[in-house]
Order: structure tokens, then sequence, then C-alpha cells
């Protein structure tokens, strides 16, 4: 099932949040779940049956069925080792940083999401409002009514969420981003294209800006310009692949953008002062 990208604002305590994105679930068929990539928004990945490794700021968490991890804003993660028969959903969101918030009780409820320590979440009490988010997105919400059952659904996951957290679990952080809509859509473009080599037109069409615009964006945002942003997002998953699979130097110079495995060996080389078969003979990333 393809993510369902909705970005629909809603309130907790009369603060506003938003729904970004739905994924009810899916599984690439080479085992690798997902890629190495990060949000500027809150991402909860569930499993509901089977179990997967779910990899959050280089340490790895092995979640089975009722188990979750929330990943914080700006913290790079991948599913990998997925079991027969996994079941598994996300949810993106976003929640204002409790520094902004007046009211002290959504302003604790923030806090405990934007905390600073890693662990695994019992998602067992969420089951039938996961389930119930998973059912409402299997069709894009085609009236006003569908838009707010979604709504309400994800309010109470953030609510049960919470409960789980307060007593004492906590998230993988640290949450340095805020999210924005224009964000979101920045960081899915290089998540899910970073194999592209003339994104940059299509992404600023996307923002509705020029590229001249863009490249200011990028600059103030991740202190890149596109074309630097690209590449550091490429190594990222190049290394990633090069160490965590079996797949040939010339697939990952293909899935990463490369048509020639000399010019992707030539790019590792500059990129970290080793070719890709050192990397992957030594067995861990240069640093």
């Amino acid at each position: 099932m393809e993510q369902r990208n909705y970005l629909l604002d809603f309130a907790l305590s009369g603060v506003p949040c938003q729904i970004y994105a739905v994924t009810p679930g899916y599984v690439e068929e080479d085992g690798a779940a997902y890629h190495v990539h990060r949000h500027s928004s809150f991402e909860l990945h569930a499993v509901l049956g089977g179990s997967a490794v779910i990899r959050v700021g280089g340490e790895d968490y092995e979640i089975s069925a009722n188990q979750g991890v929330i990943v914080a804003p700006g913290v790079y993660h991948s599913v990998r080792a997925p079991s027969a028969g996994l079941e598994k959903m996300c949810v993106s969101f976003s929640l204002p940083r409790p520094e902004t918030i007046r009211q002290k009780e959504a302003a604790s409820l923030s806090a405990a999401f934007y905390a600073q320590e890693g662990a695994v979440l019992s998602t067992r009490q969420l089951e039938g409002t996961l389930r119930s988010i998973a059912a409402l997105v299997k069709e894009e919400p085609s009236t006003f009514w569908d838009a707010e059952r979604l709504k309400a659904q994800t309010i109470l996951m953030i609510l049960g969420i919470y409960d789980e957290l307060a007593d004492p679990i906590t998230i993988h952080g640290p949450a340095r981003q805020t999210a924005s809509t224009a964000s979101f859509i920045i960081d899915e473009f290089f998540n899910l294209h970073y194999d592209w080599n003339n994104g940059n037109e299509y992404l600023a069409q996307q923002l509705h800006i020029s590229t001249r615009q863009l490249d200011r964006i990028l600059q103030k945002r991740y202190h890149m310009s596109y074309r630097e942003k690209l590449l550091d997002i490429r190594l990222t998953n190049a290394l990633d692949y090069l160490l965590s699979s079996d797949r040939s130097i010339t697939e990952i110079s293909e899935m990463v953008g490369y048509s020639s495995p000399a010019n992707f060996s030539a790019f590792i080389k500059r990129a970290t002062g080793k070719s890709p078969s050192e990397i992957r003979r030594e067995g861990k990333p240069p640093r």
C-alpha cells in the first residue's frame, strides 16, 4: 500500500497540529522494507503482526506485534528484516514544540513527544484505533466526514501514545526541527526521488516557487544547495545499501541515480576517501 499524503489540520486543546501522511502497510519484495530517510514530522512505526527491525539514529529496535517506535523530526531511520506476514503501518504527524504552547496540559503532552530518549512502546491499546485509521485511508477521504473521522482517530492515537510515553517510555530524539507543509514536501521529495538527476524544477513546481527561491530555502534549512543535499542523501543511502545488503555495486549505483558504476565509485571515493568495495570489505561506515 502506498503512502497517502493528507496535510490535514486538527487541534488538541486548541493547539494546531497536522496529519502529514499515513502508510497503511507495505514491504518491498527484496526484504528491505524502506531505505534510510528522515522527516520534518513525528512518525509512528507500529507493527500489528509479525516483526521487523527499525533502525533509528544508528540503533536497531526489534519490533513485534503490538509494539511501535516513535521517530522524532530530523532523525534518520529505516525499516529492515521484515518477517513473513508482517503487518506494519506508519502515521506521520506534527505537534508544536512545548515552549510555544500556553495551555499546561497540551504543553505537557507535547513535551513527552519531544523528550530525548529512545524506547519501544506498547501499541496494544491502540490496535483498534490504528486499524480504523488504516481502513479510512485505503481510499482517499472523499467527504468532509471522512476527513473528520481521520482527524478524530489520529487524536485518539496521539493521546494513546502519550499514555505510553508518560509512564515512563519516551521517544527517540532529538527533535530539533519544527514541521511545516513546505518542509514535509521537501523531505518527502528527497526521501523518494534522490535517484533523480534533474528534480529541482519539479520540486520547485510542487512548492509553487522558482528554482532560485528553492535554493534559498534549502540553504536556510539544510545549509546546502539542491545539488549538495541530493548528494548528501545519496551518500547516506549508498553506504546503507553497501553495508546492509548483498546487492551488487552496479545495482546500488543505479538505485541512487548513477547509470555508470564507475561514476558511482568515483562519487563514493570523493566523499569518503574509500572505494565501495573497500567500504563493504571493512564492514563499517567510513568516518
